[in-house]
């Protein structure tokens, strides 16, 4: 599933590319959409009917997950921007001397 995203990038990529340089109305240019969207599509469904068995195998060892503190940080320097009316510059500043010790 990981390699074929560039796959679907190029696709898109390609349909972006066809459709930049068109001035406005109907253009036969416009059918060259046709290929990357049918296969963009196929790549799709192909890769999603693979998903099941993926997820069903899925094992998670919870002792293994582990957030780093700091995740929040951003959320927690909004806080004091709402709460005590600081600067964000100032509130993350603070949040991140918190997080140092």
């Amino acid at each position: 599933m990981r390699g074929r995203s560039a796959t679907a990038q190029a696709c898109l990529l390609e349909a972006l590319a066809i459709c930049a340089k068109l001035p406005s109305g109907y253009h036969r240019d416009l059918q060259l959409l046709k290929f990357p969207l049918f296969r963009g599509i196929d790549l799709a469904l192909e890769t999603l009917a693979i998903v099941p068995a993926a997820i069903g195998s899925l094992q998670f060892r919870p002792a293994a997950v582990r957030l780093d503190p700091a995740i929040h940080a951003a959320e927690e320097a909004n806080r004091l921007v709402v709460t005590e009316g600081m600067p964000f510059r100032e509130a993350y500043r603070r949040v991140a001397a918190k997080l140092k010790r």
